[in-house]
């Protein structure tokens, strides 16, 4: 074999080795970066979930607000009585009618005035639209429907009591009796996470406990 031809047998190996150093150092960089990528989805997932977590269980406490103000304005006011289930916005009790479902957040109250005394209250409104419409994000970060960001988030709380129509009803509430000292919140969030619909919900029982 002449010079020449070790020259270049020499040049088409280091080549080779070139290639395949590239493809192993490609690897090695792709590796990280895929499970850097990975790790930030399944960490804004992780976010979104507890955020609607969060969301959920507001919705119920809102509502326990209400009645609780309920229970304090009628020991206040006597007479006239306020029912423990009066909606604060007017209109019907709570679940009375064909409202049934509501949207309610923090930052939205009605004053509520009994005797000598007021104070702020969560606002229900009635919605049957109401897990289409979206959360925004306002400047002090509080979740309300007031202007602000819209966010990926919605919220509809359902209230039922004896005897509403579907769902607070028949085989998807069986326990509800026919008596007035009692109703069901339920609260569902709703949000996209990476084109998937996604959805958590809690129900409590709420009872006049006046």
């Amino acid at each position: 074999m002449s010079h020449r031809d070790i020259q270049k047998h020499r040049a088409g190996f280091t080549m080779i080795e070139t290639v395949i150093a590239f493809g192993v150092l490609v690897a090695a960089i792709l590796g990280p970066v895929t499970l850097v990528a990975f790790s930030l989805a399944q960490s804004r997932a992780s976010q979104n979930k507890l955020i609607a977590i969060n969301l959920g269980q507001e919705g119920i406490e809102l509502v326990r607000a209400i009645r609780d103000n309920n229970v304090i304005c009628d020991t206040l006011s006597s007479p006239p009585p306020v029912a423990w289930n009066n909606n604060p916005n007017g209109g019907q009790g709570l679940g009375r009618g064909a409202a049934n479902l509501y949207t309610v957040d923090a930052n939205d109250t009605v004053t509520q005035t009994c005797a000598s005394a007021s104070f702020p209250t969560p606002r229900p409104t009635a919605d049957a639209n109401c897990g289409t419409r979206s959360l925004n994000l306002n400047t002090s970060n509080l979740y309300a429907y007031a202007a602000g960001t819209p966010t990926i988030f919605r919220r509809c709380v359902t209230i039922c009591v004896p005897s509403s129509s579907a769902p607070c009803n028949g085989a998807n509430d069986p326990d509800v009796s026919a008596a007035s000292d009692q109703m069901e919140v339920i609260s569902k969030v709703f949000w996209t996470d990476r084109g998937l619909q996604r959805s958590i919900q809690f129900q409590e029982r709420l009872y006049n406990w006046r």
